[in-house]
């Protein structure tokens, strides 16, 4: 937009954009002078901005001082309005499907979450689905013709164009059906499928932009989001990711419930089974105690340094080493998330997968696990919705900009027809 007289109504707009993609971008009540500091323009320039957003919605001023202190008058504030551009996540896992609202800034207006008892009749799957949808819009006092877009998350190979999934074995009979169709007949806006744990890479990289991320999304089920530079990684078939599948010993294959082989080995049915199992023979432990033994029994007796439940950790730690360590060295990436149910086992977890990775790598990246544990997915998949709101209004706030110039142009040539 070269030649553009300031004061234009094309600057204005351009301003107005700037401005109101760094208080977005804050997630947090920013004062005018921040504002001038992030955007570099005038206070002037600045002040007027935020008349428009505040006239057009999309901004308030806020009651919250940036940094908790008050004396005297504070100075004035300002955030997204909250509720605007409402959002829907969806996690669809085999076992529970879970749903969340938020707006354009990150606030959470509604969760809801419900077991599927049935995880291979897509039937009842989709009942829980609905249910978790119902409840959400209710407590956030919605309709779904206000949500802006809507993102759902699945294990499996995703085909993006087609909307369903290619290949998800703990999803028997997902293949044929086609999520994004029928939930696009509720909702006004684009539905998204995308891989769960590409949703957990997004997650980690919403706290962490622009570096390269291995999210290991762990639970029944194990995955891998993979963010490079701050751009997820879905490889040429979109099938990225899928470290479940990794065979250290046997040929690919899936077993009865449809794991594949590490995961078989490694996931929370996997390490009950070496509990009750493999390391059955460890006097020193609490675990005989439990007649139905969960993962989290495991994860909260290690983390008090019973025998056995730290031998399932060290072994199982031992064995996502070895299958990660090739991926490690080919990526070099900057953090290790560990996500998912799992993240529950907590720093134990972490000193044994290190002192693995270290005999196998030569370089071990720093390792985390997510806050968000088992809500990783739908807590990505909101993100990823709030991600594609936001390009939306940038787009149409392009194209505004285009014709404002376009008009602009027009009317200093006395009406005369523009070439583009």
């Amino acid at each position: 937009m070269a030649d553009i007289p300031a004061g234009t109504a094309v600057l204005r707009q351009f301003n107005t954009s700037l401005v109101l993609a760094a208080v977005r971008q804050a997630r947090r009540p920013l004062r005018i002078s921040e504002i001038i500091s992030v955007t570099r323009l005038t206070r002037p320039t600045v002040a007027q901005a935020i008349e428009e957003l505040k006239t057009g919605g999309l901004v308030v001023e806020s009651t919250d001082s940036p940094d908790g202190v008050r004396q005297g008058r504070p100075a004035a504030v300002f955030e997204l309005r909250p509720g605007v551009d409402p959002v829907l996540g969806i996690d669809l896992g085999p076992h529970a499907v879970k749903a969340r609202v938020s707006d354009l800034g990150g606030n959470t207006l509604a969760a809801s979450a419900r077991a599927v008892s049935r995880p291979h009749d897509a039937v009842a799957v989709l009942a829980g689905v609905r249910r978790v949808i119902d409840t959400c819009l209710r407590d956030a006092n919605l309709d779904s013709a206000q949500i802006a877009d809507v993102v759902v998350g699945s294990p499996g190979v995703v085909d993006p164009v087609a909307g369903r999934l290619r290949l998800a074995p703990s999803m028997r009979g997902w293949e044929t059906f086609n999520i994004t169709s029928h939930l696009e007949k509720e909702f006004r806006c684009r539905v998204h499928l995308e891989n769960d744990a590409n949703l957990a890479a997004v997650a980690a990289a919403s706290r962490l932009p622009g570096r390269t991320i291995i999210a290991i999304q762990w639970g029944a089920r194990l995955g891998a989001g993979i963010v490079i530079n701050g751009m997820l990684h879905r490889g040429k078939d979109n099938a990225a990711g899928e470290v479940g599948l990794i065979s250290l010993d046997d040929n690919l294959a899936f077993d009865r419930d449809g794991s594949g082989p590490l995961e078989a080995r490694i996931g929370s049915t996997g390490m009950i089974n070496l509990a009750r199992d493999e390391f059955s023979g460890l006097p020193t432990t609490r675990l005989h105690s439990y007649r139905e033994l969960t993962a989290m029994d495991v994860f909260s007796a290690a983390a008090e340094g019973d025998e056995r439940a730290v031998a399932v950790l060290d072994h199982t730690t031992g064995i996502l080493a070895r299958a990660l360590s090739p991926v490690i060295l080919a990526l070099n990436p900057d953090i290790l998330v560990i996500s998912g149910g799992i993240a529950h086992a907590g720093d134990v977890l972490l000193q044994h997968l290190r002192r693995h990775l270290q005999a196998r790598t030569y370089w071990v990246p720093e390792l985390e696990l997510s806050e968000y544990a088992e809500h990783t997915v739908v807590i990505g998949s909101v993100e990823l919705a709030r991600q594609h709101t936001w390009e939306r209004r940038l787009a149409a706030a392009k194209q505004k900009l285009e014709l404002s110039e376009y008009t602009e142009r027009a009317a200093t040539n006395g009406g005369a027809e523009l070439a583009w």
